[in-house]
């Protein structure tokens, strides 16, 4: 790579330094359009720019003509991904097109409508899943270039066009190096495969006998959609990042929808809140969502026989909720971890220590369970909390706590608050 006088003024108004340009290249720095929109972003920008002009300059050397109205080629993604058969009976039910993205008022239009219709945070959580994948193929379309050959080819295509702009001059960019008048070749270790060897013209150059691939190993096919997915990638990533923007807003309006029909119930609420309540600096208290997806992992069972964990607590409970985490938490992939119960767990804290509450069963012990979280795939428990220092549970769906009287501080708790 051979940086223009302009491109190491634009480095350097990026705080970028050179050996961190030639070092890492423009890969990894444009894995960043999964994250930010690249009209918005000045170093995103300039390495979008290098590597289009890269490929630019390429296509005018080589007479390599390619489509550069971005509406057309935009429309030509947009129909591509309206054939995904994964989503197909999804796109018929909510009669979904993706060529409504040509138009971002029509879309925003459309999502509204719909999310309007929403009776229930339970349809709107429906729509907002399908959304996801629906953007999630802008995702997926960039990362099918990103993790191709692509950049490699880019690479030769750069250093192709530095060899041109040498003009067949000594200056050659060994190490990051321009030639000084030395000999650069002598201190050089060159490595050959065997293949490679019986090839090898010793009135080349070193670097001429190198395997690398050359701008005559790709297509001119291949130079033109490498091109044509540049110059249409601002209007993907644009989709992508403004669609992940909307989905937040949509989660964080539907958390709000959830949590108001939870605080309909104000006694259920209130019990809620007086089983949690504890002062943090006395106790720790941990919350475990259960599957209750079998008899080997209910809520019951584990206030009545303790709760089994193959590693340690924190594989397997977050601490110290609030009280709307508690209520919007779920997770696995369907959301039936902790949908349904809470178990709530307490770890006394004693002379500023916290209690080892985990406790190895026995090598003679034949329970087993259903692992979840960080636990791994085994059935086989290795530990368990005991009964006492697990509070209860908070019912989610039945809107009910369940204390369990072998809690050590039950006696605190089964009266309720005057």
């Amino acid at each position: 790579m051979k940086l223009s006088e302009e491109d190491k003024r634009k480095l350097q108004e990026l705080d970028i330094s050179e050996n961190h340009f030639y070092n890492y290249g423009y890969r990894d720095e444009l894995f960043e359009v999964y994250s930010a929109p690249i009209d918005e972003n000045e170093r995103l920008q300039f390495y979008y720019q290098y590597v289009l002009n890269i490929l630019k300059e390429t296509c005018e050397r080589e007479n390599i003509e390619y489509t550069t109205d971005t509406s057309a080629l935009f429309k030509d993604v947009l129909n591509e991904l309206n054939k995904d058969t994964l989503l197909k009976e999804d796109l018929e039910k909510y009669g979904f097109d993706y060529t409504w993205f040509l138009h971002p008022e029509v879309i925003d239009e459309y999502i509204n409508g719909v999310v309007k219709a929403c009776k229930t945070p339970e349809e709107l959580e429906v729509f907002i899943d399908f959304l996801i994948r629906v953007y999630d193929n802008f995702r997926a379309y960039i990362a099918d270039y990103f993790s191709s050959s692509m950049f490699d080819h880019i690479r030769e295509l750069d250093d192709k066009r530095e060899e041109n702009i040498q003009d067949n001059a000594f200056d050659f960019p060994i190490m990051n190096q321009e030639y000084t008048g030395e000999d650069v070749f002598d201190d050089q270790e060159w490595v050959f495969s065997p293949d490679e060897v019986e090839g090898i013209d010793d009135n080349k150059a070193p670097f001429e006998n190198m395997s690398h691939r050359t701008i005559e190993e790709l297509t001119n096919e291949k130079i033109r959609q490498y091109i044509e997915f540049f110059e249409v990638l601002p209007l993907i990533n644009g989709t992508y990042t403004r669609g992940k923007k909307k989905l937040n807003e949509l989660k964080e309006s539907l958390a709000q929808k959830k949590l108001n029909v939870f605080y309909e119930d104000s006694e259920f609420i209130d019990e809620a809140k007086r089983v949690t309540e504890h002062n943090p600096q006395e106790h720790i208290f941990h919350y475990h969502g259960t599957q209750d997806i079998s008899n080997n992992e209910t809520a019951d069972k584990i206030i009545n026989e303790g709760l089994l964990i193959t590693r340690d607590l924190d594989s397997t409970s977050y601490s110290e909720f609030t009280l709307e985490q508690l209520l919007l938490y779920s997770r696995g992939f369907f959301g039936e971890i902790g949908s349904r119960c809470i178990v709530i767990i307490d770890q006394p804290i004693e002379d500023g220590k916290p209690v080892e509450i985990v406790t190895p069963l026995g090598s003679d012990d034949s329970r087993s369970f259903v692992p979840s979280g960080l636990q791994g795939l085994t059935n086989k428990p290795e530990n368990i909390v005991d009964s006492k220092y697990i509070v209860g549970y908070i019912d989610k769906i039945d809107r009910k706590v369940v204390l369990n009287p072998s809690y050590y501080d039950y006696d605190r708790l089964k009266q309720k608050n005057v």
